[in-house]
This record gives C-alpha cells, sequence and structure tokens, in this order.
C-alpha cells in the first residue's frame, strides 16, 4: 500500500489502474496523506517497544520514517502556499541524480568509487557531448527508393479493389485498434505535438462505430486513431493477407526482407498525401507515415507468425494423436 502511493508519476493512473489510492493528492485530507500518517505513527510505536529481534535496522527505519514524513509535508505545503491542484509524489525521487553518477561510473572505467578527478573529466566529456549532437536519423537517412517499390508490384502483380477493402468491414473495430496501437509507437518517437494531432483525436468527440473497440476497453490510455492511420493499417492487412495467398506465398515467404516488402508494397497503395503535411517541427510526411507503417507490419507479421506456429503445432498434435491410437 505504500508504494502505490508514493509511486504515483501520471494524473490517471488511478483512474487507469482503478486503485483510489493511487490517484493524485489534490487535498490534505485524502486518504493517502492519512495512510501515511498512520504509518509514520506506527513507526514511533514500533520504535518505542525496543524489540531485540524483529525490526527493522536503525537506518532503515529512520528512512522509512523520514521519507513518508518529508512526503506528507511537501505535499501540504504544495497545495496550501504553492496552490498546486494535486500533487504526484513519485516525481520526488533522485533518479537523474543516479542516472548522473552512473555515467561518471561508466566514463570512469565501470568504476563504483571515483574519484574527483573522474568526476571533472567525465562532467567536461558530458558538456562536450551536449554540445556537439548528432542530426536525428531521419535527417540523414535516404528516402526510399520507387524503383525498388515498382519492382515489387511487378513481381507480384497484386492489386487493390473496392471490394477488397469492403470485405475488411466487419475487422474495422480491430483494426482501429491495432491503428491507436501504431499511433502511439509513432508518437513515442516523433515526441511532437503537431503530429500528435495529426494522428489522433479526442475521445470525447468520437461518435464513430469503428472506435467502439476502444471506448469500451479503454481507461485513458488508449489513443484512438485519425482515419489516416485507420486507412494505412488496413491497407496493409490486405496487402499482407494477398502476399501470403496461394499464389503468393512461396515467393514471399523466400523474400529475405519482408518487413520492408510488405511496407514498399503498402506505401504505393496508399493516398496520404493531401492528408499530411510538414508539421510545425518539420517531420516529413514520408518519414511520419515511415512510422507508422512499421509499427504496424510488425504487429501483422508478429501475429501472421502466430498463426502459421498454430497450425504447425495442431497439426504435430494431429498426427501424434493417431499414432498414438494406431499403436
Amino acid at each position: 500500500m505504500w508504494w502505490r502511493i508514493v509511486n504515483v508519476k501520471t494524473p490517471d493512473k488511478g483512474r487507469r489502474l482503478r486503485d483510489d489510492f493511487q490517484e493524485p493528492i489534490k487535498t490534505v485530507c485524502c486518504p493517502q496523506l492519512d495512510f501515511l500518517h498512520k504509518v509514520v505513527s506506527w513507526l514511533d510505536y514500533w520504535k518505542s517497544l525496543k524489540h531485540d529481534t524483529g525490526h527493522l535496522t536503525h537506518e532503515t527505519h529512520n528512512a522509512l520514517r523520514h521519507t513518508s514524513l518529508a512526503l506528507i509535508q511537501v505535499a501540504s505545503y504544495c497545495l496550501n502556499e504553492l496552490g498546486f491542484k494535486y500533487v504526484l509524489l513519485g516525481k520526488f525521487q533522485s533518479d537523474c541524480l543516479e542516472d548522473r553518477f552512473g555515467r561518471y561510473r561508466q566514463l570512469s572505467g565501470a568504476q563504483y568509487h571515483v574519484s574527483i578527478r573522474q568526476i571533472y573529466e567525465a562532467e567536461h566529456k558530458l558538456r562536450l557531448q551536449k554540445v556537439l549532437e548528432l542530426p536525428e536519423s531521419d535527417e540523414i537517412s535516404p528516402c526510399p527508393s520507387t524503383d525498388e517499390f515498382r519492382d515489387a508490384l511487378k513481381q507480384f502483380q497484386i492489386a487493390v479493389t473496392e471490394e477488397d477493402i469492403a470485405a475488411k468491414q466487419h475487422t474495422l473495430p480491430a483494426t482501429t485498434y491495432v491503428a491507436g496501437y501504431c499511433a502511439h509507437a509513432a508518437l513515442k518517437k516523433l515526441t511532437c505535438e503537431f503530429c500528435t494531432e495529426n494522428l489522433v483525436v479526442e475521445s470525447k468527440t468520437l461518435t464513430v462505430e469503428a472506435d467502439e473497440l476502444i471506448a469500451s476497453i479503454t481507461r485513458g490510455g488508449l489513443k484512438f486513431p485519425e482515419a489516416v492511420v485507420v486507412n494505412a493499417v488496413l491497407m496493409m492487412n490486405i496487402v499482407l493477407e494477398k502476399l501470403t495467398s496461394e499464389e503468393h506465398a512461396a515467393k514471399f515467404y523466400a523474400c529475405e526482407k519482408q518487413k520492408e516488402l510488405l511496407v514498399s508494397m503498402t506505401t504505393l497503395f496508399l493516398e496520404w498525401n493531401e492528408d499530411f503535411d510538414v508539421c510545425g517541427n518539420g517531420h516529413l510526411p514520408h518519414v511520419v507515415m515511415g512510422y507508422i507503417l512499421s509499427a504496424a507490419a510488425n504487429t501483422l507479421l508478429n501475429n501472421l507468425c502466430k498463426r502459421e506456429n498454430n497450425k504447425l503445432s495442431e497439426a504435430k498434435a494431429v498426427k501424434r494423436k493417431l499414432k498414438t491410437l494406431q499403436a
């Protein structure tokens, strides 16, 4: 219980986990602070018993009491004096300091005990790395070759029709759910508020039937994707089914880079140039769509491998059962 209260780092953690003790602290009379007060009182009573066995060490006992009391006081100060709307106790930690000293140790030959001179030298290296930042990989990566895409299309002779899209209408809620994950994966790499507006929408404004699956299971953390993201995932699903059909399966499984081939062929069928533009932070449309298609390809190919492995396992089980019955 104590750890659940002090490890809250996001405002919606309590709602997502349906736990009132993991809600943000909004008043000084909340259950979380009352529990911490009880912990401090219990620790004082435990110390007064003066048992020889069955107790914490002196250092651990004082550290737990001091931490609990300090969190109560800092939460009260932030709410009463600073006027905070809520307090996240998980934000009061020393991870950044520990990370800095961890870098010092790594730059000093992975030594735990570092000298003052080694700290100065490591700090000089870290500051130099911050000044001489490397360019982003998106800025130096070459644009995908359209000629390779065209060759792949000629090799497999695949076409996506309106009938193919209409046949996937019943799977649209599941496709939208996967598209929400793809948008989430892309935004984790982009960390751009402009791209967020292009890829996801606010849940309160949704009235689309395709989003009913996400709306029924979300606790505040799932993404509701825009139509352009759903169309990209839907198109890749159709292309993958055609590549794994009896006509093209042998050639597709023989390819060395199946993911790149799937992304390349899906890109040919997408019409997203009007939906995307260079965002306010300079992210190019083909880069953003590349992140989406990459996440979609990972998900769909992973699902394909699991289905094929299940078929092999079931076939082996049937053969083993027949062999047992015939014995």
